[in-house]
């Protein structure tokens, strides 16, 4: 793990407000990079609590009602997820028909 982990893991305050205050990018990298320590033979004490604690708080996250407004290309209630345009490499498509 990182230097970063450590100094997060150890920060005396609430991991829920350390969590809460990550920018997403932020979150997503730690999430990451604490699968990874628990996908060792001996990860560090305490790493998994603080996973699913980030995982916790990017569910929180995503499921948060938007604050602006409902999303480009999301779904609404009329609509399927199956209804929805498909962005790939190659440009847009609509898997409707």
């Amino acid at each position: 793990m990182t230097s970063k982990v450590f100094q997060l893991m150890n920060d005396p305050r609430d991991p829920e407000v350390i969590l809460s205050s990550l920018s997403a990018q932020e979150l997503s990298s730690l999430t990451d990079a604490l699968y990874r320590n628990l996908d060792t033979p001996s990860p560090v004490p305490g790493t998994e609590t603080w996973y699913e604690l980030a995982i916790e708080e990017g569910i929180r996250r995503t499921t948060a009602a938007p604050a602006a407004g409902p999303q480009e290309n999301a779904a609404t209630p009329t609509q399927s997820a199956q209804e929805l345009p498909v962005t790939t490499s190659a440009g847009t498509r609509d898997l409707s028909g």
